[in-house]
């Protein structure tokens, strides 16, 4: 067993090696990075290369943290392609952009909801990132400050459950076999939460040492405008709602106990 530690740990040694250079460095996109990373490590099975390849992507096809990854960055495209990130965003910044700070303000309250939705923080970033830092820079943030506050937001996306986070933890035996996926929800949930007040208090000291102002009036369409056009963005809410509410709570004991009784012989 020892000795086939080695090659893995130079294996993932090189993987790691191989993205940072090639984002950082060679200034490429992330998951371009990675997949050349994957090929890296497939070299170290040297003759069995084409084993590994297969091995490889049978695991990730079956793997429920890989699938929700995938699912919660695909949920992100989704509601950025189709608008609904930009409309939430619009009555964000028609409710939150007249205080002081009013961007930041929009970006965090944007990647919380997001981040409730999609679960993934590079979708997150990129998704709210692309409207909210503009706005930031219109009212007068600190130049280097507006990349920086959206990528700690993302995390917001890893923290709120359903992510792929919350399904690594459900996926272990010494988790699952102490609480259920409803307890093990709340409590990354109220963690989350914890995040989310902590983002805010940091976007309130940024305003108060920058004396940063609102977003500028031109920006801001009226509230009931932007509810008229945009609405419809809340109702992928109902994508929590709906599987929270039938598998936690009364409505889950009792599908539960129907359940149960159903199997009995």
């Amino acid at each position: 067993m020892g000795g086939n530690m080695a090659p893995s740990l130079w294996a993932l040694v090189a993987y790691i090696a191989v993205i940072l250079l090639w984002n950082v460095k060679l200034k490429r996109n992330i998951g371009e990075a990675m997949g050349v990373g994957w090929i890296v490590v497939l070299l170290f099975g040297g003759s069995n290369i084409g084993g590994l390849f297969l091995k490889s992507v049978a695991f990730a096809s079956t793997t429920e943290t890989v699938y929700a990854a995938q699912a919660f960055v695909l949920m992100a495209y989704i509601m950025t392609k189709t608008g609904l990130v930009n409309r939430m965003v619009d009555i964000l910044n028609s409710a939150l952009g007249r205080l002081a700070g009013g961007a930041g303000y929009i970006a965090t309250c944007a990647s919380a909801i997001l981040g409730l939705v999609s679960g993934s923080g590079s979708g997150n970033a990129a998704s709210v990132g692309s409207v909210a830092i503009p706005w930031m820079q219109k009212s007068n943030w600190p130049k280097d400050l507006p990349a920086t506050v959206i990528a700690g937001n993302a995390g917001l996306g890893a923290d709120l459950p359903p992510s792929s986070s919350m399904f690594l933890l459900a996926g272990m035996a010494v988790i699952s076999s102490q609480v259920s996926m409803g307890q093990l929800y709340m409590a990354l949930l109220t963690a989350g939460a914890w995040t989310f007040v902590y983002r805010l208090m940091l976007i309130y000291f940024f305003v108060k040492k920058y004396h940063i102002r609102p977003v500028p009036e031109e920006l801001i369409k009226p509230f009931r405008e932007t509810m008229r056009n945009g609405w419809t963005s809340l109702l992928m809410f109902l994508g929590i709602i709906i599987p929270v509410g039938l598998t936690m709570g009364p409505v889950g004991s009792y599908l539960e106990s129907v359940k149960s009784f159903g199997l009995q012989p």
